[in-house]
């Protein structure tokens, strides 16, 4: 199982701040379609960590069970 946690306005969005999905191997690009298809995020600005690690490019990175995903909103600091 893979945890996908939501914050600010994309869990507002999705309704929910974590859901888990069902490991098949597959890519972090198919997660990321798959919860956007979901949840229509196609109009939201948002970028990804894995395992508490922001990750660049999200193409190339194959999932692992049991990793975290989290979709983090736009953010200021000050």
């Amino acid at each position: 199982m893979i945890t996908v946690k939501y914050f600010g306005a994309i869990a507002a969005q999705a309704n929910v701040a974590e859901e888990m999905v069902l490991f098949a191997e597959q890519s972090l690009v198919d997660l990321i379609q798959a919860v956007t298809t979901k949840h229509n995020f196609d109009t939201v600005s948002y970028s990804v960590a894995v395992n508490h690690e922001l990750i660049q490019d999200v193409a190339t990175y194959d999932l692992q069970s049991n990793d975290v995903v989290a979709l983090l909103p736009p953010f200021a600091g000050g």
